[in-house]
C-alpha cells in the first residue's frame, strides 16, 4: 500500500501577515484603551468605593446615565466636545447617537427631566466612563 501525503495548502507571505494582523486585533486593545485586571483592578475598585462612601456621607446620591445619547445634547456651544471627537452612529429611526463623550450634558438632561421639582442644589455623583476620539499626535 502506498502512503499518500496530504498536500499542504500554499499560504503566501502576504496572507500570513494578514492572519497575524487579524490575530493581533483579537487579543490586543485599540490605541488609547487598556485592560485593567488583578491587583490593579482591585485597587481601582477600592478607591472608587472609598470615594463613593465619602460622597454618600455628605448627602450625595449616585446617578447613572446611558452610555450613548442623542448627539444633540453634546456640542461645543454647550461646553462639550467638538463633533470630530465623538463616536457617532445611527439608530433604526436614523437619529444620530453618540457614545457619551462628557458627563455634564447627560446629567443636566437627567436633572431637567427628573429633578426640576426637587430642592436645589442637588447633590449628585457619578463614576462613569466617557468616550471620545483623541487625535493622533504627529511627530515631524
Amino acid at each position: 500500500m502506498i502512503a499518500r501525503q496530504k498536500a499542504k495548502p500554499f499560504i503566501s507571505a502576504k496572507d500570513k501577515e494578514m492572519c497575524h494582523d487579524k490575530e493581533n486585533k483579537l487579543i490586543h486593545t485599540p490605541e488609547g484603551v487598556r485592560d485593567i485586571y488583578n491587583g490593579e483592578c482591585r485597587r481601582k475598585l477600592a478607591v472608587q468605593e472609598k470615594i463613593l462612601h465619602t460622597l454618600y456621607l455628605y448627602g450625595y446620591e449616585h446617578i447613572q446615565t446611558p452610555s450613548f445619547e442623542y448627539a444633540d445634547i453634546f456640542n461645543e456651544d454647550r461646553g462639550s466636545v467638538g463633533a470630530q471627537e465623538m463616536f457617532k452612529f445611527f439608530d433604526r429611526d436614523n437619529n444620530m447617537l453618540v457614545l457619551r463623550p462628557d458627563m455634564t450634558p447627560a446629567v443636566a438632561r437627567c436633572v431637567a427631566k427628573y429633578f426640576m421639582d426637587d430642592d436645589m442644589p442637588l447633590r449628585l455623583c457619578y463614576l462613569e466612563r466617557t468616550l471620545k476620539i483623541i487625535p493622533a499626535i504627529r511627530v515631524i
